[in-house]
């Protein structure tokens, strides 16, 4: 048979085991959720704030003979937080009638609690000196600030990285509500361990001093995986070990180092990002290059092999942040590259040899928890443009046949839109947990397949094998539930089984009438030994059956994971 022969019959052949999923091209934009799991197990730690007394000021009692007059008005001075009009309407019942100076200390005293009360302790008015011939008063307000930061750290993260984050504008009035959660932000931050702070009045009138001792947490984890979360086409029995460091440089800078190995594959993937501002905005490069081949019979000897790289490049903005909630937008570009071999042949990647993708990506997600509940929501709006050298069909749609119109004109130029929401739920006392998730993927036009939608495997539906399908939309539905059967404080493990049920669908650009749907139920067992190791099986049982003819875990229903922290 000759060359061209040989090349076409494996395609078909290929094509019908899926290509995509063997040709393990570079991680798609629903490869990533936030992991509410963890979200809702960390433990939530408060910061130690001790605050000055409040002095109670008194109110002068009337005394006889003390000076009257009417007062026709007030006027305010050195005000910002509240406007004239609701400072006026703390005082209204004095307005238009006689006062004595017993009023006008209850005056003061109204303004001044009304700061109190609202969080701004250091600030207040006072009565200056003045001419009262007009009966019109005039009240300074003094509005405190936080002037000194004395700060005592035992780690390597900059002083104005902890300072920023604790008082971001210093020439705003002190509110000790905000600085009481801007503390509690950071002692969230998984860089900082525990802060002790206390808060004293400053030299001056109006001004504080905050004496604050922070300790921080270990940077770097270092973990070990092993795992039957691949394809078995590539071998599905994987090794992973993965590097962390939450700050390089003293800034507050992240990277991540992650190595996945199995016997088809060599998968590599670097992701940093940098701070540049005081409220988190971060810049984000992520770098990902993997190498694989077809291991499984009767196709090993065809001798197929895959590379892929990508490059994202993205700024994330934290549109809001409380304790409770937060709402980020990211903006990325994204530049991704795939080829596949047939021995030394390159093969055909969607009819244009390999595939290149360059796409501008809008990114938003939001997460929401308690101590007993987490809710998060993620969506993708991806935009891919013909530039870069990017894959592009220049032909004419007119001569492209029904049979190989998705393969021949899916290229750089499409929109997708991807939506993805958890939630999360412990029950106390008993510590029962749910889990719902949900995914959608709507394409406006063909894909290629490195930004397609995948159902099937660990993470969407289990019970079959990873990458079952992979189509340009997609729907995934997933219901967990968790007992535990082992809680123990003394040797602080646990052990929880599990009863879950998955849904998935999926199907290309305008052939909905030919979806892929599949559905499991099944049973589970999670351990856990403090944040130092956990291991976890699951068997599924498949509600469409569909038939493999390996011997892989996969093929049985089985998904296995068991980790380790070492450092």
């Amino acid at each position: 048979m000759n060359k061209l022969a040989t090349l076409t019959l494996s395609a078909m052949i290929l094509g019908s085991t899926h290509i995509q999923v063997l040709a393990q091209s570079p991680k798609r934009p629903d490869d990533t959720r936030p992991d509410v799991e963890k979200e809702i197990e960390k433990p939530k730690v408060q910061p130690k704030l001790t605050l000055p007394p409040i002095e109670e000021l008194p109110q002068i009692p009337p005394t006889p003979g003390v000076l009257k007059f009417p007062l026709k008005g007030v006027e305010f001075e050195g005000n910002s937080v509240f406007s004239n009009e609701e400072l006026l309407a703390l005082i209204k019942g004095y307005i238009g009638r006689i006062i004595s100076s017993a009023d006008l200390e209850n005056i003061r005293l109204a303004i001044t609690n009304h700061y109190i009360n609202n969080g701004y302790i250091n600030s207040g008015a006072r009565i200056p000196d003045q001419d009262l011939d007009a009966n019109v008063l005039k009240l300074q307000i003094v509005e405190g600030k936080l002037t000194t930061i004395n700060l005592q750290n035992d780690g390597r993260l900059r002083l104005n990285y902890l300072t920023g984050r604790i008082s971001p504008d210093p020439d705003q009035p002190l509110n000790i509500v905000d600085m009481q959660e801007r503390l509690y932000l950071l002692q969230q931050n998984p860089r900082v361990k525990r802060i002790n702070a206390a808060l004293g009045p400053g030299a001056e009138r109006g001004e504080s001093i905050l004496d604050i001792s922070v300790t921080e947490d270990k940077p770097y984890a270092l973990s070990v995986e092993f795992n039957n979360f691949r394809p078995p086409s590539i071998g599905e029995k994987q090794g992973e070990i993965r590097f962390s460091h939450l700050n390089i440089t003293g800034a507050g800078d992240s990277v991540e180092a992650i190595y996945n190995g199995t016997e088809g594959l060599n998968a590599g993937y670097l992701f940093y990002k940098y701070p540049i501002l005081k409220n988190d905005t971060t810049i984000n490069l992520d770098l990902e290059q993997t190498k694989s081949k077809v291991i499984e019979e009767p196709f090993k000897d065809l001798d197929l092999e895959s590379e892929s790289w990508s490059v994202n490049a993205g700024i994330t903005y934290p549109v809001y942040k409380s304790i409770y909630a937060e709402y980020n937008v990211e903006f990325e570009l994204s530049r991704r590259h795939s080829k596949s071999f047939l021995g030394n042949d390159l093969m055909q990647c969607q009819a244009h040899g390999a595939c290149d993708v360059t796409a501008l990506r809008l990114i938003q997600s939001s997460i929401w928890h308690n101590h007993n509940e987490v809710f998060s929501f993620r969506q993708v709006i991806s935009v891919g443009v013909n530039a870069i050298n990017s894959t592009i069909f220049t032909g004419d749609e007119k001569d492209v046949d029904d049979f190989n119109r998705h393969d021949i004109l899916a290229d750089s130029r499409f929109t997708a839109w991807l939506l993805q929401a958890q939630w999360a739920k412990r029950f106390s006392p008993l510590n029962i947990q749910t889990i719902l998730r949900g995914d959608t993927q709507v394409a406006f036009d063909y894909l290629l397949a490195m930004e397609q939608f995948s159902v099937g495997g660990a993470y969407t539906v289990r019970g079959y094998r990873e990458n079952q399908y992979v189509r340009d939309n997609g729907v995934l539905a997933s219901f967990e539930a968790r007992l535990p059967v082992y809680q123990s404080t003394s040797t602080k493990q646990q052990i929880f089984t599990m009863v879950f049920a998955d849904y998935g669908n999926a199907w290309n650009y305008n052939d909905k009438d030919n979806a892929e749907e599949i559905s499991s139920v099944g049973l589970g067992l999670r351990w856990t030994y403090t944040d130092r190791a956990s291991a976890q099986v699951y068997w599924a049982h498949q509600l469409r059956e569909i038939e493999y003819d390996g011997d892989a875990w996969q093929d049985d229903g089985f998904h296995v994971a068991i980790r380790v922290n070492a450092l």
